[in-house]
């Protein structure tokens, strides 16, 4: 497997992977995570054929031989990600193949306009990938309705299409290690060396959808960020694993490390933010390989990362759970935000002091999407999407993946 250059997270994703896989499983979570940690389910089949008269074939041409149709139970594809623009208009990244699977691997998109009700047919992104090849597709980010992304380490593609016709992304580099989609602006991590060399990761940004990207920006030598939080005025992201930050909050024309709170050697110093003003830093330890049990603090600053309060843990019995590694933690407004739990997620209005759990009936989710203040989807194992409107306070069932999903 094709690793990049200077990639000093690298090897402590694959053992996230890997303990978030176990922690999910543990909890009857149904996939692993996003950006590097994706989810193995699967997807759909093409829908049938509409129905056609019978034709008598002439005794010189004998009818193709039907393939069979896989065995009850078996999935096509597999789903490694989501993204929506709205509570309606979202997309799914599948692979015909399933982690049993040797060989390549066909990465494709299929789109739904009514939240899953329905889906279009898958359609081809990039070149087949060897199946334990990690530099193969991994993530799916729509910046609106036409223009998305899906990317791997090794490259990136480009829709203006909404999905249907991919191409390659144009970004001048040789690895890609993050993508981040907000408002009218996509924000790209990459590596300018081949493998084997260490250098300095840049990131650039396109303002026109991806069809050109202007001179990038050199991160410090040896930042390796987990992944990139997008917001109107900027972006923001953490290195791996101890957790310093990187942000802009111009566009990209001026960027200011911010020293991480999290010590002791962590694990991870997962942040998010929704303004670039109000900065959350969730800290967590190694977990236990027995218990899976992990120590978690949180951290807010309200002032863009210039001071920081320490507002829950989960020692002594604080408001955060032990159980795993949070694979998700995401806030879309001030004071409030989403964190992975088990087995349900958990919200805060109050800035990460007291936290509740989401108010969904289905158990198992793997996955919470926001986009603004308002829209989401939270996928249920691999079957349901639930929807929110008014920024994830109540949530409806709407649709769900294609029959085929495993």
């Amino acid at each position: 497997m094709k690793r990049p250059p200077g990639d000093s997270g690298f090897s402590v994703n694959v053992a996230i992977t890997v303990l978030a896989t176990l922690a999910i499983g543990s909890i009857a979570y149904a996939g692993t995570v996003r950006a590097l940690h994706p989810v193995a389910v699967a997807l759909p089949a093409a829908s049938p054929s509409p129905k056609r008269a019978m034709v008598t074939p002439s005794p010189d041409k004998q009818p193709p031989i039907p393939t069979p149709a896989p065995p009850p139970g078996t999935p096509a594809l597999a789903l490694l990600d989501l993204d929506l623009t709205d509570f309606s208009r979202g997309w799914i990244l599948l692979a015909n193949c399933s982690s049993g699977t040797s060989g390549t691997c066909q990465y494709s998109v299929a789109g739904t306009l009514d939240a899953g009700a329905t889906w279009t047919k898958p359609a081809p992104v990039g070149p087949a990938f060897d199946h334990a090849d990690g530099d193969a597709p991994r993530i799916v980010r729509f910046l609106n309705h036409q223009d998305g992304f899906v990317y791997g380490h090794s490259g990136a593609y480009v829709t203006h299409d909404g999905g249907k016709t991919w191409a390659g992304a144009g970004l001048p580099a040789s690895f890609v290690y993050g993508m981040a989609v907000s408002g009218q602006t996509v924000w790209a991590v990459t590596s300018p060396c081949v493998k084997g060399v260490a250098c300095q990761l840049e990131v650039r940004h396109s303002t026109d959808g991806g069809r050109s990207w202007p001179a990038p920006h050199a991160l410090p030598m040896g930042f390796s960020p987990e992944e990139l939080v997008p917001f109107a005025s900027g972006v923001m992201m953490s290195s791996v694993p101890l957790g310093d930050i990187q942000i802009t909050t111009d566009g990209g024309v001026t960027w200011r490390p911010i020293k991480s709170q999290c010590t002791s050697n962590p694990f991870r110093g997962t942040v998010a933010t929704s303004d670039g003003v109000e900065l959350w830093q969730l800290c967590t330890g190694y977990p236990d390989p027995t218990t899976n049990a992990s120590d978690k603090t949180l951290f807010v600053s309200e002032d863009g990362g210039r001071s920081w309060k320490q507002r829950a843990t989960s020692l002594n019995g604080g408001a955060l759970q032990q159980s795993g590694y949070a694979p998700w933690f995401v806030s879309n407004r001030a004071r409030v935000a989403f964190m992975s739990g088990a087995p349900t997620p958990l919200i805060t209005h109050d800035a990460g002091s007291t936290w509740t759990p989401v108010g969904l009936d289905g158990t198992g989710l793997w996955l919470i999407r926001l986009v603004g203040s308002h829209d989401g989807w939270a996928l249920e194992g691999t079957r349901n999407i639930w929807v929110t409107t008014d920024g994830g306070e109540s949530w409806s069932q709407a649709g769900g993946l294609p029959g085929d999903v495993g």
